[in-house]
């Protein structure tokens, strides 16, 4: 039997911003493939955890892992293994090619794997025949698929979604759910969905 790997465990963690208490003794952890929804109302703490996570907040107390290394020793390391959907990720006067093209230097990507990764990507998505168009012309359902698509090039191992359904129909929340599985299987990819909704999960 092939062993489980957990690719990110919290121990403990504690949290407070401006002297109060977002997180106290947060335990939990995530397996390679598998996806974790973090459910709750706004100011739950939802959003400090995904910040704990990419480093971009440090822990009070406690301890957060990746790939069963502290995070802390070197958050820059780890952050390109790591890849955060939420609002304000495209610009919507560039066309879909643009955007990716400004995520494609800042994790210095080269042209050939740009390419390799991108192909499929639009093709999985259905936006081969848009790619060429402004993000502003998209409908909300296919910029969330653009974001996605965004999301992946630098092929990470966590994909964080925030609120991915928000603003969506019912009818889009299920397709989106549906691809989410499938880039799940076909990356084994580890996802955490943050949300206060319980439609899907």
């Amino acid at each position: 039997m092939k062993a489980i790997n957990t690719l990110i465990k919290l121990d403990s963690v504690s949290k407070s911003i401006n002297n109060k208490k977002i997180i106290k003794k947060e335990s939990f952890s995530i397996n390679e493939g598998r996806v974790v929804a973090l459910l709750g109302p706004n100011g739950a703490g939802k959003t400090t955890t995904v910040r704990l996570i990419t480093g971009l907040l440090s822990v009070d107390s406690g301890n957060i892992k990746f790939n069963g290394k502290n995070l802390s020793d070197d958050t820059k390391e780890f952050r390109k293994y790591i890849s955060v959907l939420n609002d304000g990720n495209l610009y919507e006067d560039l066309t879909l090619v643009e955007n990716l093209m400004i995520w494609k230097d800042l994790y210095e990507i080269s042209e050939n794997d740009f390419q390799t990764r991108v192909s499929p990507l639009l093709a999985f998505f259905s936006l081969e025949d848009r790619k060429n168009d402004k993000i502003g012309t998209f409908s909300k359902g296919m910029k969330q698929k653009a974001a996605i698509i965004r999301t992946l090039i630098n092929n990470p191992k966590l994909l964080i979604l925030d609120e991915p359904t928000s603003g969506l129909d019912p009818k889009s929340i299920e397709e989106l759910y549906r691809l989410l599985e499938e880039i799940k299987n076909n990356r084994k990819l580890s996802i955490i969905l943050c949300t206060h909704q319980l439609y899907g999960i």
